[in-house]
This record gives structure tokens, sequence and C-alpha cells, in this order.
């Protein structure tokens, strides 16, 4: 059992190629984001800023709705130590985002958005020589953000809370050696609570703005049952179906952004993100059967990112947008396995908008490159070469009244 809920937990570094926080985030939660590399907390001014930057919904009176969807293609590879590639099946995985915000006054403004800041799907050939770590993982999180932002002269502030829900599925194998393997299907879900706040300030207006998010950490604590196949006599009293618990702290996260207005066409917004993935040291998966028990330490570092983003108006219909992101990878390289092969990463967006009257859609395109690295696990049998790219299409349906 060893490795069952560790796996579920870090594979988005390669199959959601879109995690811009190393580890397992992912951040498209919007068409306009994935353009600019996610470039937003000083320049948001849409209701995807639940997401972004909470302050960045205060503009006055008015409905905005905003639904959308960024589906990622990634291709991955590991590269065994006798320099053979295992290929991972291509899934695409299709993040979803939906804004809601009203503008009861000039000054306050409520909303709500639904979107998947976190998760991961990934799928390796049948047999392939990994399978005692993972066959496929699919982990979903869903945040339900409920915010509020108040403007006052230059300053804008919002908040929110956070309501996460979060379900897990994984396959893989245990090598019972002469025994064959035994198959194993884990299915748990969990729920968890935190909050965030955001602040805007137009420190030179029309010019500078300056802003800062900070989104709380959540416990989610799985529940859930294991199931067992082609389980051999001699061990049916081992292998039982049976419940098994762990628990997933996802990481507090900090923002800071500067945008810039050198003309009035043009925004430049430069962020700096921080995730205190330290706080994800091991796992420890408890079944009812407590010989079935594993603890496995993974010591996983803070990361930072970096990105720039640029948008352009072009006139009253159309924007145009660019961006590039770097993030550093939270896995130290000797605790590299094929269960999360996260990397280095640079991220490249493109993107636009077309507006008519009180609709808009948003496209954008991101590609994602992954910088590569090697494992220095103790096992030479596990000492891989990670390798992988990923393609992002990101569509944006809104309109504001």
């Amino acid at each position: 059992m060893k490795k069952l809920m560790y796996t579920v937990m870090g594979l988005a570094a390669v199959a959601g190629g879109s995690a811009h926080a190393a580890g397992i985030a992912v951040d498209l939660q919007s068409a306009r984001g994935v353009g600019m590399a996610s470039s937003l907390i000083g320049a948001v001014d849409d209701a995807s800023g639940i997401y972004y930057n909470p302050a960045g919904i205060a503009q006055g009176q008015g409905l905005e709705v905003a639904l959308g969807t960024a589906p990622i293609i990634p291709s991955f590879t590991v590269k065994n130590p006798q320099g053979q590639n295992l290929n991972g099946v291509t899934n695409v995985i299709t993040p979803v985002h939906f804004y809601s915000t009203w503008g009861i006054s000039d000054d306050w403004t409520v909303g709500i958005g639904v979107f998947t800041p976190y998760g991961l799907k990934v799928e390796w050939e049948p047999g392939w020589e990994g399978r005692e770590i993972v066959n496929k993982a699919d982990l979903k999180v869903y945040d339900i953000n409920p915010t509020a932002a108040y403007r006052y002269g230059p300053f804008r502030i919002g908040g929110g809370i956070q309501i996460v829900r979060a379900t897990v599925e994984l396959t893989k194998d245990i090598n019972l050696l002469d025994n064959g393997f035994v198959g194993v299907d884990l299915g748990a879900g969990a729920w968890g609570v935190g909050g965030n706040v955001g602040i805007q300030y137009e420190a030179i207006e029309k010019i500078l703005t300056i802003g800062a998010t900070y989104r709380s950490s959540v416990k989610l604590n799985f529940d859930g049952r294991a199931h067992f196949e082609n389980v051999p006599p001699s061990y049916a009293g081992v292998f039982k179906d049976q419940p098994a618990h762990t628990s997933l702290k996802l990481p507090d996260t900090f923002g800071l952004g500067v945008a810039v207005r050198p003309i009035p066409e043009l925004v430049l917004d430069f962020d700096l993100n921080y995730f205190a993935w330290q706080q994800f040291q091991a796992i420890d998966i408890q079944f009812d059967d407590p010989q079935l028990n594993t603890y496995e330490a993974k010591q996983w570092h803070h990361a930072w990112n970096y990105r720039i983003g640029a948008e352009y108006t072009l006139n009253e219909h159309f924007q145009l947008r660019a961006g590039i992101l770097y993030d550093k990878a939270p896995s130290p390289s000797f605790t590299l396995l094929p269960d999360i092969p996260d990397n280095d990463r640079i991220n490249i967006g493109i993107g636009g908008t077309y507006r008519w009257g009180a609709f808009r859609v948003e496209l954008a395109y991101m590609f994602i490159k992954f910088l590569g690295e090697t494992s220095t696990y103790p096992n030479p049998k596990y000492r891989y070469d990670y390798t992988a790219t990923a393609h992002v299409i990101g569509l944006t349906l809104g309109f504001k009244i």
C-alpha cells in the first residue's frame, strides 16, 4: 500500500502541466489569465478577481457573469536508468471557472466564484514498470468562493470564504513477487474551509496600481474506501476491501503585483507569488487494518514563481494579451519519484478579447515547457529523468451590464 495517497496528491506537475506553482496548483482560472500568464494581481478589474485578487471586483454598480474552461493537453515522458522512455497516456484535462459579481453601490460589490485551483489527472500504459507506484490518478478540487469587496478612494479591499470540495480516485498494483500483482482502486472525498483577502492601491491615478493577495491553507481530511482485485486466496485475509483515511493541506499562498500603464491603451503587470509547500512534509495513510498503514517523507520546500503580463486595448471591441511565467518546483531531487514527477517550468501565453455590447469572448493559448529533472532517489531503480510539455486553450464567455 506504500505511496497510495501520496501518488494522488502529486502528479499534477506533469499530468496537469498547467500547474503554475509547481506541485498540484492549477492557475488557469480565466482565458484572460491564460493569455497573461496569470499576471493579474495588480491589473484585474473583472469578475475573475474573485480568484486572482478579490479587491479587483470593486468596480462600481453593475452585474457581471463569466463562464469558461481551460483544457490542458499534456505530453510527458519518464526515462529510466536504462535509457528507455516510459510514456504516459495523454488525457485532456478541463478545469472550469464561473464567476458572478453584483455591484450593489458605487463602493460595495459582492460575488461568488467556482473554480478548480488544484487538481491532476494522469494515466500510464498498462503494466508499465512503475505500476507499483501508480497506474492512474484523478484528483479534483473545487473551490466555492463567496466574496465581497469595498472601494474607498484609491483603495480597494476584498475578501471571501473558501468552501472546498475534493475527490480522488487512484489505481495501482501491489507486487506479491511469486504470486503476481494485486490491483488496488481507491476512491475518497473531503471538505475543507479557508479564506482569502486582497487589496489594490491606485498609487498614481490611471498609471500605477499596487496589489497584494493572500489565500489561506485548507486542511482536507480524506475518507474513502480501498478495493482490491486479483487477490490470491492465500492473501485474502490481508487485502480486504476496507476504509482508508489520509489528509492533504493545500498551502498558504501570497502574491504581490504591480500594474503600470505607460500609455492609456497598455497595461503591464508584474507579479511575485509564494506557495508554502513546506507544509507538505509527508503522507500518513491509515487503514482499518493497521498493518497496511504507511508513512512516507517528502520534504517539500516553499516555492516562488515570477510573472509578467501585458494587455493592449486596440479599440472598444478588441484587446490583445501576452505573458510569461517562470515557476520553481518544491520537490527536492532526492524524493523525486514517478508519483510526483515535478520540475521547474516556463509558461508562455497569448490571447485576446472581442467585445460587442455587453458581451465578450476571451480566447487564449499557453505553451508550457518543463525544464527537466533527474531524480537522485536512494533506490537506483527509480532514478528517472522527467520531461514534459503541455498546451492550454482558454475560453471564457462573459457579459456585464
